[in-house]
């Protein structure tokens, strides 16, 4: 059995060291494509403005804000005239 894996083993060597060895080339050609690609995808790093976004989101929390009061307000009138209604 051991004789076995050990041939198994030296195959598989071979073939990694032969398919290594014809592929040099073609990534010697790519090399500098490939270590392109590989650094654009981590130096993306999006500028973000972050006093900008602060300002839009208390802008949005004003508005909100200033929403539900105005729901509130809009709630308490027509309870008023209902119970205005109602007292008629």
């Amino acid at each position: 059995m051991q004789p076995l894996y050990l041939i198994l083993f030296v195959i598989l060597t071979i073939i990694l060291n032969v398919s290594i060895t014809l592929l040099i080339p073609y990534v010697k050609q790519y090399w500098s494509l490939i270590i392109t690609r590989i650094s654009r995808v981590f130096k993306r790093n999006p500028t973000v403005d972050y006093s900008s976004l602060e300002q839009r989101i208390g802008e949005l929390e004003k508005k909100v804000a200033k929403r539900r009061h105005n729901d509130r307000q809009a709630i308490r009138d027509e309870i008023k005239n209902v119970l205005l209604e109602l007292k008629k």
